[in-house]
């Protein structure tokens, strides 16, 4: 089975990235993503180019695991009001989500 690979793009409304990253980094943001099981890794990094956009990335061990992950998420953020919150800082459709199969390429020796 191939890993997954997620690419999440977040485009926080002008001048709200700060309060954006803040509300990531509570304990329903990406630290109860790194806790699920089948989460590898999540990278976070600030677009060059566009300043008020985030790029996310996570690496899952299989797409159950990250849509098992996703409906939890969903309902317990739901419940906490994180998702409230953080949307309250995005821009109209502002998270898309692309998927993919990682393809390891072999180094050479």
């Amino acid at each position: 089975m191939r890993k997954l690979m997620v690419w999440i793009t977040v485009n926080a409304k002008k001048g709200m990235r700060d309060n954006l990253i803040k509300i990531l980094d509570e304990p329903f943001g990406h630290a109860f993503t790194v806790k699920q099981k089948g989460c590898e890794r999540l990278e976070r990094s600030i677009d060059q180019q566009n300043p008020n956009c985030l790029l996310l990335t996570e690496l899952w061990t299989s797409r159950d695991d990250w849509d098992t992950y996703f409906d939890l998420g969903q309902k317990v953020r739901d419940q906490n009001g994180f998702n409230k919150r953080l949307g309250e800082q995005l821009e109209q459709d502002g998270i898309q989500i692309v998927f993919s199969d990682l393809d390891e390429v072999p180094l050479p020796d």
